[in-house]
């Protein structure tokens, strides 16, 4: 029997508890606030946690760069950690729904940071990319002129490799440009610039494009090299 009292004590107790807050609308939706605050803020420094990492392993961005959106992300999360604990000291609904408005109307993680941090890593992995297939260039090159040695005819070849160069340089530009521009927008200036924010996307769309059309000519490239390079051994 020892045992039982303390757990109809607390069953006692929890039952008061509820018929306090069903007696209470405004401590109820008071309650409902803060807890949907506390939802709404964890998904946001969450996501702000992965932004980092991945500014973090970017491999084409400066130390610099990396350096000021990390320290950007940061002081997003920390504000909004301060955010939380006074929405959750909060104690009337009035004061609750200001709090409460504040990590939409003041934090745009998610409109803002979130879409600007994406396309910079984004960026990032296009201008990495565009560099390792240029890396490859002067080494087709040579097989290309070992091939015209040989008395092959290596216009195709040549063609191809054009390309795939052309492709790379417009990719690096526009993603170089997108990238620069992107590092720009500050959640100051929103929703003023969500156009800008908007307008890079063509620009990685097309540097992804002209990527896998470099890649393809450079596989096709290989192909014929190979081909022409055995038959002539």
């Amino acid at each position: 029997m020892k045992h039982i009292i303390p757990i109809l004590t607390a069953g006692v107790l929890l039952t008061n508890a509820s018929f306090a807050l069903a007696a209470d609308p405004e401590a109820t939706h008071l309650a409902t606030i803060q807890a949907r605050g506390v939802t709404d803020i964890t998904a946001r420094t969450t996501a702000i946690s992965g932004l980092v990492n991945e500014v973090a392993s970017a491999k084409k961005l400066s130390d610099t760069q990396k350096s000021t959106l990390t320290a950007e992300l940061k002081t997003e999360s920390i504000a909004l950690q301060t955010l939380g604990a006074a929405l959750a000291a909060d104690t009337t609904v009035a004061t609750a729904k200001t709090d409460f408005q504040r990590i939409f109307t003041e934090h745009y993680i998610f409109a803002l940071y979130l879409p600007k941090m994406k396309r910079i890593t984004s960026t990032d992995s296009e201008l990495d990319a565009a560099a390792k297939i240029t890396s490859l260039v002067p080494k087709l090159e040579d097989y290309i002129s070992k091939a015209n040695d040989k008395k092959v005819d290596v216009t195709t070849m040549t063609t191809t490799l054009t390309e795939a160069q052309s492709k790379i340089t417009e990719a690096t530009t526009l993603a170089t440009t997108a990238s620069a521009t992107l590092l720009t927008i500050t959640p100051a200036d929103y929703p003023a610039n969500k156009t800008t924010l908007e307008g890079t996307r063509a620009n990685i769309k097309t540097a992804r494009a002209d990527l896998e059309v470099a890649r393809k000519d450079i596989r096709s490239l290989e192909t014929m090299l190979k081909a022409v390079l055995t038959s002539v051994e």
